[in-house]
């Protein structure tokens, strides 16, 4: 993890996540096995991001926000990709599989 990354305390992070230089995270965050969170992203309180999902640069996650990689009943495994300059909004669920692209807002 680099040096100029804010985690914001408690916050679960997996020893195999990878998180972008100037990222800030909020408290109460569980960030899953391989997640990858690029540069300058702002990772509010009580997020929740499921294995292998992968961050682009400089997006924004409201609180509350699930990003999830597998349904109910158990199936394959489907992590969610995000692009570059993307916002989450407050409590939004992003489904298994999905991927948003570039500046989209949701």
């Amino acid at each position: 993890m680099r040096k100029d990354v804010v985690i914001y305390e408690p916050t679960y992070i997996h020893e195999t996540a990878a998180i972008g230089s100037g990222t800030r995270i909020g408290a109460f965050c569980d960030i899953g096995k391989r997640v990858v969170i690029g540069r300058d992203c702002i990772i509010q309180c009580h997020v929740s991001i499921s294995n292998g999902c992968r961050i682009g640069d400089r997006v924004f996650i409201g609180p509350k926000a699930t990003l999830l990689n597998d349904k109910y009943p158990p199936g394959e495994i489907k992590p969610v990709r995000v692009e570059d300059d993307v916002i989450i909004g407050v409590a939004a669920v992003i489904l298994p599989g999905v991927t948003i692209g570039k500046k989209a807002v949701i």
